[in-house]
């Protein structure tokens, strides 16, 4: 994934009140991504992100985005900078060897749906706390830390990854859905970053039969 983003100081006040109490992800601005605006206290964090290999510049997209939302005259863009995101680590993937693990951004595993990795850090960081002990102990090896970031972390990212390609392939729907289950999704999200319910579990909620009718009723209707 690569993405761009900066701090945008608005002259004019209303267009900072406009987005008070709001946060705002807009898919299909930018070719299998989304673009986002979180209000700050004095100003709005906005950024565009893609999964496309071969979108080689952000700047246009975040210009036009911003354009879109109509945030246009009388404002400065500060700290725009941009951000390469590890994504989908190859299936034979090592996190571990006999002299130590790998994990944060070193790992290259972020949620495959916005981008973000402090969750799945912070999960790895436990893992191998645990591991550690485990093998200061004499009752593990490191290589128990490869096994358990393929099986409870790597299973749950690659389901999320296909949420993500029906989203991001389907630009149109995924705006439908915002519209429509933004709240309820924003929800869901907020579940999955504090570990309340993984993305397998979300998955199953999402593909069972009477929830896909409800879904599908309530972007038709």
């Amino acid at each position: 994934m690569t993405a761009l983003e900066g701090e945008v100081y608005c002259r004019n006040p209303k267009i900072l009140e406009s987005f008070k109490n709001t946060a705002h992800f807009d898919f299909g601005v930018i070719e299998k991504g989304y673009g986002w605006i979180f209000p700050k206290s004095d100003h709005l964090s906005a950024g565009v992100l893609t999964l496309h290999p071969r979108i080689q510049s952000l700047k246009k997209p975040f210009e036009a985005y911003l354009r879109s939302k109509g945030i246009t005259r009388d404002i400065q863009v500060r700290r725009l900078r941009g951000n390469p995101i590890p994504y989908a680590p190859a299936k034979k993937s090592r996190f571990s060897n006999p002299k130590g693990l790998v994990l944060g951004d070193a790992a290259g595993i972020t949620d495959p749906i916005t981008g973000e990795g402090i969750y799945f850090a912070l999960k790895e960081a436990l893992i191998a706390a645990e591991v550690i002990a485990e093998v200061l102990s004499g009752t593990a090896t490191t290589a128990e830390y490869d096994r358990r970031i393929k099986t409870e972390i790597l299973a749950d990212a690659q389901l999320a990854r296909l949420i993500s390609h029906l989203v991001y392939s389907f630009s149109r729907v995924g705006n439908r859905v915002m519209d429509r289950f933004g709240r309820e999704s924003a929800e869901n999200l907020l579940k999955i970053i504090t570990g309340e319910i993984s993305y397998r579990q979300l998955y199953q909620l999402i593909f069972n039969p009477p929830e896909m009718g409800r879904i599908i009723r309530g972007l038709i209707f």
